[in-house]
């Protein structure tokens, strides 16, 4: 269950190793976030997936899926009316078409926003990664996040790029997600 929330970076990719004990057919993805912005602008925040196979040191894009939430200035009195419902803590989900047998997999994250709006993402407890000491987390498939930011989900991930960062206190801070659909 999520423990923590932090603001989303701005179209930053997000890493996060998953590891299914089934096979799973999703047609929906919830997260928790939160979205507040200023009642009398326009806005939005677009939510972006992606499901990656891993092959060696490479993580091959296999589906993704995107939702964008807007909403205009002037159409209400209050901030809730205002974002047409959508502002507060609650669940956004995405429309997905996963099939994922048992194993390992990347799950990538990407949020964008749009006027002044504050997108926080609600996820599991967050620790300061302070080094590399063991080597592990240049050479593997941890969670962690991109120096850069992206326009899409990038179709390759190299476990051993220099600007997919697996340090500090961002590594960690991914969406709690929940699949929608049925166990195989």
């Amino acid at each position: 269950m999520p423990a923590t929330n932090y603001p989303a970076g701005q179209n930053v990719l997000s890493i996060q190793n998953i590891l299914l004990p089934l096979g799973i057919t999703a047609t929906q993805l919830a997260i928790l976030a939160d979205f507040n912005g200023v009642s009398s602008e326009s806005g939005g925040v677009t939510i972006s997936h992606a499901v990656y196979t891993l092959s060696g040191s490479v993580a091959n894009l296999a589906s993704s899926a995107s939702r964008g939430i807007t909403w205009v200035s002037g159409s209400a009195t209050n901030v809730s009316s205002q974002f047409g419902g959508v502002s507060g803590t609650q669940y956004r989900t995405l429309d997905v078409s996963y099939a994922m047998t048992p194993g390992s997999y990347l799950f990538g994250w990407c949020l964008k926003t749009s006027g002044s709006v504050i997108a926080t993402v609600l996820g599991n407890m967050a620790v300061n990664i302070v080094g590399t000491f063991d080597g592990i987390a240049t050479s593997n498939f941890l969670n962690g996040i991109s120096t850069s930011t992206i326009a899409a989900m990038p179709p390759v991930i190299s476990a051993n790029d220099p600007g997919y960062v697996r340090t500090g206190i961002s590594a960690l801070r991914q969406p709690g997600a929940i699949l929608i659909g049925t166990n195989s």
